[in-house]
Formats: C-alpha cells, structure tokens, sequence
C-alpha cells in the first residue's frame, strides 16, 4: 500500500504543477516564479473548466478534464509564439523582461526541509497510508471523496456524500454549497491511482504541507524581503518550524479545506505584492500578468475554503496602506491628500467586512459561535508572544525570533506593515480565545470563531517577521567574527574558513532547536517541545488501534471485509452511524443509507428515513415500514454496536441519541422479519426477509 501511497504523491504532484507551471511560464514569469505559483493556478484552470462543463450540462469526467486542460495550454503556447514574433517590442518591455529560465536555488532548501518535516511529522505517524482521524470533519470529506469518485458530477462550488442516483435519508439530495477543489484533486488522485480516498487525502496533504506552503512561502518572503538572502534561507525553516501553521489544521477538525486554501495563501500574497511593485516601476504589462496571477489565486484560495480570502485581507491590508502612501506619496501628493485617501480605505475594508458578515451566503458561518477558552484577553495575548496557541507548548526559539525580529523591523521602517499585519492576526487569536460578545461574533466570524483557524493565521504571520530575526542573528554572527584578525599562517587560514562555516552553523543550530521534538534534563526530566506534542498527536489520531479515539474499530472493519461477500452490490445497507459504519462509504464502498453522525432534521428528513430509525423492527407487522424498506431498495442491517460490551470503549460523537435509532438498534436475532447471516462480538449483519 506504501507504494500507492508513493503513486499517490507523484501524481497529485503533478496535477498541482504542471498545468500552472506551463501556464505562468508562457508569461515570462521566470522558472521559480512559475514553479512557486503554479499549484493555485493549476486549482484555478481545473476548476474554471469544471464550472464551463457544468454549466454545460457536461459531465466533467477525467479524461475530457485533462484534455481541456492540455488543449487550453496548448493554446496559451500558441498565442505566445505569435505575441513574440508580432509584438516582441511591447512584450520586451512587459512580461519577457522576467528571465523565463533563471532559477533561484534556495528553493532546493524549502522542498527540501518541507518534504523532511512532513516525512518526520506527518508520514512517519501514520498508521499505514490508509488510516485517517476519524474526526467530526472527516465524515465530511472523505466521504464527499467517495462520492465524487462515483460521480461525474465534479463541481468546485459543492459538494455531497450522495451521489445523484443514491438513495438517502433526506428530502433534497442535491449537492449543497461546500468549497470543494480539495476534495476534486482527491477524488481525481484516488481515481487515477485505484485507492481509497484516505490515501489519496493523505497523500494530498503531505505535498500541501512538505511542497505547496513552502514553496510559497519562499516566494512571498523573496518578494517581501527584496530577496534578502539571509531572510529567504532563514525562511526556510520558520516557514514549517513554529509547529502550528499550518500543522494544527491536520490534528483538529480536522480542517483539511482550510489546510489546502492556506497553503495557497503565501503565493497569492506573491502575486499582489510583484504586481503592485509593476505599478510602481511602472511594467503595466506585466501588472497585468500579475493581476491575473492574483485573481486566480484568489478564485483557487475561496475554493479551497472562503475564509482565506478574509486571511488575505488581514495579512494584505497593512501592506497596501503602506504601499498606496509611499506610491502617492513618490508622485508628489499632499500628505492631507494622503490622510484622506489612507481614511477612506480603512473604512471601505470595514464597510466591506460588514457587508460580507451580513449576506445570506455566510450566515451558518458567522452564526457559529465557540466560548473562550482563556480567562482573559491578555491571557490570550500573552500565548500568542510565546507560540503557546490553543494549549500548545511554550514555542520559546520561535518567539525569540520573532521578538528579534520586530526589533529589527522597527529599526527599518520599510517593514512596518508586517508588525501590524502580525498585530492584527494576533488581535484575532486573543478575542476569539479570551472573550466572548459581539465584537468577537464580527472579527472572528468567518472562521467560525474557531481558535485553531485563527492560532495558524496567527503564527503564520508571526512566522514571516521571525524570518528577519534570525537573518539578523546569523548577520550579527558574521559581523562580529569578522572583527576579529586572526592573523597568517595556518591559523588565519584556518580562521576564514571558520568565517565562511558560521552562517551554515549558525543555520543548522536554529534548525535543531526549531525542529527538536522532545527534551531531557537532568533536574526537569522530559520536557514536551511543540514538535514532539504535534508527532505525538497525529500519531494518536491516526492510529488505527487506539480506541480513544475510534468511532469505526480495526474489528469492526475486519468483520466488514471478511462478510462482504454476502451482501449484493446494488443494494443499500440499513445503518445505525455512531456505531462507525458511517464511514464505511468512505472505507469500503458501501451503499449505507445513514452517512453522518448526526440526526437529520424533521424539516430535512424523508418519511422513508422516519421510519426506518425509528420503527424498523417492527418490519414484520407495519406494512408502511416494509414499503419504506423497499423504496429504499434496502435488503440488510447492520449493527456495529449491538447491545452492552464491557470490553469495548465505545466512542460516539456529541450529536449521538440512542432513541433516535431505535428502530435499527432494536434488532435482534429474534426480531421477526430479520435472519442474522453473520455475528461476532458486538457486531451483527441481518438480512432483510421478504424484499
């Protein structure tokens, strides 16, 4: 299975590069630029060829999706060749004046530490390839990944755990509004492969985080830092090693939408920075490029999840403030003219905050609403100076960067925009953690007022300014050592080549103390680090026979496998979901009727489904629950749970009632109607007499 797994990261590796690299390529943007951007822009082509076969009424399948894809490339290729030859002056000006074939090689440091930590952090703690955290959000996402795969009905704007032609519980079986591009490339990476879709989301996840977000990354602090080469390979190891952006986001929820719209964030944030340096120069060709670049990005960030839009504007805000004064400051405007300007935007990005809180379309988002878990607002404050987000261990190599970092941005006023940038998402985390109200409701919103959303945002932009306190550090290390003469001879000698080793040592020693898992001190004992807490947790998520934290149990699987033959393929499978079998969609394919934890509402709810959950064992004498069974086309019960086990820790999510499953746990193997075909344990498979 690990070499699926290996299969399934080479190709979601590819979906994610190829068409956008090619595609920024053909505009000049130089081979980093386009490696560095090319997966929000691959998100963006697939997803806008999707939504035109929608719209259609085109089944949007593989093959005619990776043809459209080639075809559309291959035009852009086309249409470049003859701008070249008949408008070559114009486009040396503009976008061909970036080298196409320039390559930037601290790049190799950022693929390379990022697929180590991943590989160390992530692979590593896996429970096999196919092992996933049974989570409230997972049910979600793996089994909207099933359904897309037995689907042709791939739109990036919704999503369902039914296909069209399924029989569920609920009266509107059409897709609902859900973001859902991460889901599609999973869909189309477990396709391609012939995996469950837990590997392909694993493996989906892993190039996220060790290729994606640092890539970008590399790209945005380039861009911010007027490539400063000790801020960009100091980038390097910050851009992953404060242990909370973007690896909470695997341990909690888990938020995998929002893990796969922030990665994109750094390169969007790129995009708009080197297009608003065009504007300056000014290059309104390659401005132009840019701004394309941008909205793409953006289209591919919503699609990943919407609340990375509203990260952008809190980590882009300060920046254009800061970039619109200087511009019209340099063009020789007034700085009452200036001051004015400054105010109306301040108030057009609050009145557009409000605006978008107060639509429909984001209301069951900003309607949720978590209770603080700090005492106090400074409470919440003083965790995000010490990287100590939602519980986390104290961050103390991170935070001192970081507040080296500040220091040295205060001395080069150019950078200011980063400390508020940082300030705001801090501001964030401290009201969304340690208060409650309305102004929390408003500022956290959309995030849903979850502190773990908003501690990754948080420490990413604190991640960014940490990047120039070590390139401080590792520039005062070399000043400092090259004060001293060390005279001729062999010692000199021996001296400058000391010299010439101190940034490397002085790199290699902050990846350790950045990296380190766990420590052991003689009068302390062990001490938990961030990273040994963020390998230890995800390899209690994820491992397969823990039952603190199972719903579905490695037995209950097993006894799933090893009776599959008994049941016909067309048929569904009557279920009670808290059990675990509401998974096994997901797991195994199966045509089960109940597919989430959670009770459908009575306004939401079939009569079918009514009956069922409540009245299903009295099957032999209710001849409106045998019809209901029939429709359903339902031929088999199965009980995961069945009666009391004291051997079991038996997990159930918050939203579980036993009555409101009454009719299908209250079969037996005496129930007239029902013949028990396979038992074990706790665990009972049941056919269905006389349908």
């Amino acid at each position: 299975m690990w070499v699926s797994f290996l299969s399934c990261l080479i190709v979601a590796s590819l979906l994610l590069y190829i068409p956008g690299g090619l595609l920024l390529f053909q505009l000049n943007m130089g081979l980093t630029k386009s490696i560095c951007l090319a997966p929000a822009i691959s998100i963006s082509i697939y997803s806008v060829i999707e939504l035109v076969l929608i719209g259609c009424n085109i089944s949007p399948s593989i093959p005619l999706l990776f043809f459209l894809t080639g075809s559309l490339l291959l035009v852009c290729i086309i249409f470049r060749m003859v701008l070249r030859v008949k408008f070559a002056a114009l486009l040396g000006t503009g976008c061909a004046s970036r080298s196409s074939y320039s390559f930037e090689w601290p790049i190799f440091a950022y693929a390379a530490i990022g697929c180590l930590a991943v590989l160390v952090f992530f692979i590593k703690q896996l429970d096999g390839p196919d092992s996933f955290f049974q989570g409230w959000d997972n049910v979600t996402h793996l089994n909207g990944i099933r359904a897309l795969m037995n689907s042709s009905y791939w739109n990036p704007l919704s999503l369902n755990r039914f296909t069209s032609v399924d029989v569920s519980p609920y009266i509107n079986n059409e897709p609902n509004f859900y973001p859902s591009a991460l889901h599609i490339l999973c869909a189309c990476v477990a396709s391609i492969v012939g995996v469950v879709p837990a590997v392909a989301l694993n493996a989906v996840n892993a190039v996220v985080i060790g290729l994606v977000f640092p890539l970008g990354f590399y790209q945005m602090i380039s861009t911010l830092s007027n490539q400063n080469r000790l801020v960009v390979i100091s980038g390097s190891l910050l851009c992953l090693g404060n242990a909370v952006a973007p690896w909470d986001m695997l341990i909690y929820g888990p938020l995998f939408p929002n893990l796969f719209s922030f990665s994109l964030i750094p390169s969007v944030m790129a995009s708009f920075m080197m297009m608003c340096e065009d504007i300056s120069e000014p290059h309104w060709v390659r401005a132009c490029c840019d701004g394309s670049t941008v909205l793409l990005g953006a289209l591919s960030v919503f699609l990943g999840h919407p609340n990375g839009i509203f990260s952008l504007i809190v980590l882009l805000a300060p920046y254009l403030l800061y970039w619109g004064w200087r511009e019209l400051e340099e063009r020789g405007w007034s700085t009452m003219t200036r001051v004015v300007i400054a105010t109306a935007y301040l108030l057009f990005v609050m009145s557009f905050w409000i605006v978008c809180y107060s639509l429909p379309m984001f209301a069951s988002v900003v309607g949720v609403s978590w209770p603080a878990i700090n005492n106090s607002f400074l409470g919440a404050a003083a965790d995000t100076l010490l990287f100590s987000y939602v519980w986390r261990p104290v961050n103390v190599i991170v935070s001192g960067l970081m507040i080296v970092g500040i220091l040295t941005i205060l001395l080069n006023r150019k950078y200011l925009w980063l400390i508020v940038s940082m300030l705001a998402t801090q501001g964030l985390y401290a009201i969304c953690a340690g208060t409650d109200g309305g102004l929390k409701q408003i500022l956290t919103g959309f995030w849903y007022t979850d502190y773990y959303r908003i501690a990754a945002l948080a420490a990413f932009a604190s991640s960014i300014v940490a990047c120039f306190g070590l390139g401080k550090i590792i520039e005062y290390s070399v000043q400092q050592i090259n004060r001293i003469q060390f005279g001729k001879g062999y010692v000199g000698r021996l001296s400058v080549r000391l010299q010439r080793a101190l940034p490397g040592g002085v790199f290699l020693l902050a990846g350790y103390l950045i990296f380190n898992g766990n420590v052991s001190l003689p009068v302390m004992g062990n001490i938990e680090l961030p990273f040994g807490y963020q390998a230890a947790e995800t390899a209690r998520q994820y491992d397969k026979a823990l039952i603190h934290y199972d719903v579905l149990t490695v037995e209950e699987l097993a006894f799933v496998d090893e009776n599959r033959h008994l049941l016909e393929n067309e048929s569904t499978i009557i279920n009670s979901p808290n059990d675990g079998s509401l998974f096994l969609y997901a797991t195994d394919n199966m045509k089960t009727f109940y597919r989430s934890g959670s009770c459908p509402s009575p306004s939401e709810e079939t009569e079918d489904s009514r009956l069922i959950r409540t009245k299903l064992y009295e099957i032999d004498a209710n001849e409106q629950v045998k019809r209901a069974v029939k429709r359903i086309g339902a031929k088999y019960v199965l009980q995961l749970d069945h009666g009391e086990r004291e051997d079991e820790c038996r997990i159930n999510y918050i939203s579980y009632y036993p009555e409101d499953w009454i009719g299908i746990q209250s079969i037996d193997g005496d129930t007239p109607g029902f013949t028990l075909i396979a038992e074990s344990q706790d665990m009972r498979l049941f056919r269905i007499d006389g349908v």
